[in-house]
């Protein structure tokens, strides 16, 4: 597991975009798959709902 409260992870989609989520905390499982647990909800994504994982460190305080 990885944890991050001051960088956004980004989950890029088969379809080519990528969708954020601010400060989770990230599950890898033996499958593939990985959960988010985020403020305000978890996410789960299944391996082929997703082609990588990355933390986003371009994010600071001040653009929030």
């Amino acid at each position: 597991m990885r944890l991050t409260d001051r960088k956004d992870i980004g989950v890029g989609r088969p379809n080519g975009t990528i969708v954020y989520h601010v400060g989770c905390l990230v599950e890898e499982h033996a499958d593939g798959s990985i959960t988010l647990h985020g403020r305000a909800e978890d996410v789960h994504y299944p391996r082929d709902q997703y082609t990588k994982w990355f933390l986003d460190d371009t994010q600071t305080d001040e653009t929030r």
